[in-house]
């Protein structure tokens, strides 16, 4: 069995000691453009031909349902910021002795 090794043989890359870079960081950066490119292909058709939208009366439907919701909201945590304001005056009156 005859052991061969690399050492003092001609480098088989053509471009090494010649101060010539890789292709490779240019071929990724290729494939990088082509999926975000295609992600965004992808996205377009599935906005245009997959995606069911609501009609405008739905539309305006759900957005009054939310409307309606945040106002009751907004009165409800007024209310209760109102009480605990009210009882913490309160209890800071009474704990000053006044």
């Amino acid at each position: 069995m005859q052991v061969r090794s690399s050492i003092g043989r001609a480098s088989v890359s053509k471009t090494e000691c010649w101060g010539f870079k890789s292709l490779r960081a240019c071929f990724d950066k290729m494939a990088k453009i082509s999926k975000v490119s295609d992600f965004f292909r992808d996205v377009r058709v599935e906005l245009l031909q997959k995606v069911t939208w609501p009609s405008r009366k739905v539309l305006l439907e759900v957005t009054c349902v939310v409307l309606i919701f945040i106002a009751v909201w907004t009165i409800f945590v007024g209310v209760v910021d109102f009480i605990f304001a009210k009882g913490l005056e309160a209890f800071l009156n009474f704990a000053k002795g006044g």
